[in-house]
């Protein structure tokens, strides 16, 4: 559940912020962070 909330965190950045091109590896690790 904790990596569900890291993984949206992720998106909304992502979506918000294209430009900062969030990777798998981003990803993952503000998955693992949460």
């Amino acid at each position: 559940m904790l990596n569900m909330i890291g993984g949206l965190i992720a998106y909304q950045l992502k979506e918000s912020k294209p430009q900062l091109n969030i990777t798998d590896v981003d990803f993952n690790a503000i998955s693992v962070m949460a």
